[in-house]
């Protein structure tokens, strides 16, 4: 039998070592440029965007996992119904509007509709949260993670996989992050097939059975819907709305699909793909990850012993498959939100090979930003990183609403968007700063109360309602005083046909 410290060192070793080198032949195909390294050239075949958007996917699945608690099998397949829904929205209008405006960023589009100010508001946040939170909270949680499999200590693996991740990102770019993150996602998959054949073979593991879990057997959707109020109806559309339609990482491969036909059939191709790891999830009991992390079920599940040490071993090289894959991801669309947003905007005569420059010394700059954030992530523990993460999804919420609005209501103007995004980004740090005091100083107060009245999902439709709200009554007041309306999105696509 082999040692598991061997092994966990080893196999990703000779694993990851090996995208490095797919990395630098993808790139050696052609000479790179800076359409190349943010879009892949836009020559990527339908059947590679639809599978590179698995693993993708099922990051944004675990993130809803956290901020929905204690979940059913039916929640999971309504969840995985929601995003299949919001998948058809982007390849049959969403992408299609994008891809004719000829844009970069989403920031640019807000540029486009509402004037500079939006942009550089929503750049920065987007930086701000793939940095303070996204990239500390996949460190956190991945360290939590390698500690209960592999009972090592994470800071090594956490640092050999920001290693590896930066090197081949920096090489080869988005075409290399798609290529990359199939390999992963088939990695994830196989792996998690085989724990759910090996879970649902487990009677019992010296603790709870993951049977038993209340959060995989006495939950029905309907007792999920009646806690939350029917919040969580709205909650659900408004979160898969902006990971499909609003998150950069996404956006970035929207944009490099050669045509509007090619995105229309991946996006066909992955509403049908997705359905592999929901019942995976599901079959397999992964509803109660929450309880993983701190409860009881997982330190049964992985005692010493409990688990074959080859099952222990694939579990890490899938986990460190997803670690990676998210890493990518922030890497790409933060250096892309840098290069085009900032540097761009303020050099807007920069030359190809510049651009292509300023992208990857911004990837190489995160990749140090992660190795000092190790240390941090690591003092972090379960509670705070769940604030963290709904910090995350307020932020999202607030997006998605400034932009479905946008390209609903065309007379929205650039007045009420940005009034939009300061007030209700201000009461969102409110909420925050109220949850980081009560959980870490245990201070209550009234207004403390007044701003934890609701639970995350309630905030999340809260957030959403306030700035459609706001949108609507700031434009009727703008309007009403005589100002012109906003400008339109037909008016932005025709000035660019024209082009």
């Amino acid at each position: 039998m082999f040692d598991i410290s061997t092994l966990s060192i080893s196999l990703p070793f000779f694993l990851f070592v090996a995208l490095i080198f797919v990395s630098i032949y993808l790139s050696r195909i052609r000479e790179i440029t800076a359409e190349g390294y943010f879009f892949a050239d836009h020559d990527s075949s339908w059947l590679v965007h639809g599978s590179s958007f698995l693993t993708t996917w099922i990051s944004g699945f675990f993130v809803f996992e956290m901020i929905i608690p204690r979940q059913s099998i039916w929640l999971i397949i309504a969840f995985a119904v929601v995003s299949t829904l919001m998948l058809a929205i982007l390849g049959g209008f969403v992408g299609p509007v994008l891809m004719k405006m000829r844009i970069s960023t989403l920031p640019e589009y807000f540029e486009r509709r509402f004037g500079r100010g939006s942009k550089f508001y929503l750049s920065i946040l987007y930086i701000f949260c793939n940095v303070a939170l996204k990239l500390v909270v996949v460190l956190s949680l991945g360290g939590i993670l390698i500690g209960k499999v592999a009972h090592i200590d994470p800071f090594s693996p956490l640092l050999f996989f920001l290693i590896i991740t930066g090197i081949y990102v920096v090489v080869g770019g988005l075409k290399t992050e798609m290529y990359t993150s199939i390999l992963e996602g088939i990695l994830i998959v196989v792996v998690l097939t085989f724990f759910s054949f090996w879970l649902g073979s487990q009677k019992n593991l010296g603790g709870p059975s993951v049977a038993d879990t209340p959060s995989v057997q006495e939950i029905s959707l309907g007792t999920s819907l009646k806690s939350f109020g029917g919040w969580l109806l709205l909650a659900l559309p408004v979160v898969g709305f902006w990971f499909w339609g609003a998150d950069q990482a996404i956006f970035q491969r929207v944009l490099s699909a050669p045509s509007v036909q090619s995105l229309r059939r991946a996006t066909v191709y992955h509403g049908v793909l997705q359905v592999i790891p929901v019942i995976l999830m599901a079959g397999a009991g992964i509803a109660f990850v929450p309880e993983m992390l701190t409860g009881k079920t997982v330190d049964a599940v992985f005692a010493p012993n409990a688990v074959p040490e080859m099952l222990r071993v694939s579990l890490l090289l899938a986990l460190a498959a997803a670690l990676m894959a998210l890493f990518a991801g922030i890497f790409n669309s933060t250096s892309s939100l840098v290069t085009y947003d900032l540097y761009r905007s303020l050099n807007p005569s920069s030359s190809n090979r510049t651009l292509l420059f300023v992208g990857r010394m911004t990837s190489i700059v995160l990749i140090l930003c992660g190795i000092l954030l190790i240390p941090v992530s690591q003092a972090l523990d379960f509670g705070f990183c769940l604030i963290l993460v709904r910090t995350f999804v307020y932020f999202a919420s607030l997006v998605a609403a400034v932009f479905g609005s946008s390209l609903i209501m065309k007379r929205v103007g650039s007045l009420s968007a940005q009034l939009t995004l300061y007030i209700v980004s201000f009461m969102i740090l409110l909420r925050v700063a109220a949850e980081i005091l009560a959980y870490s100083h245990g201070l209550q107060s009234w207004i403390m109360d007044i701003m934890q009245a609701a639970d995350p999902v309630r905030f999340i439709a809260f957030v959403f309602l306030t700035s459609v709200f706001f949108m609507v009554t700031i434009q009727v007041i703008e309007t009403s005083l005589g100002a012109a309306p906003g400008q339109r999105v037909a008016h932005i696509l025709s000035e660019n046909e024209k082009k």
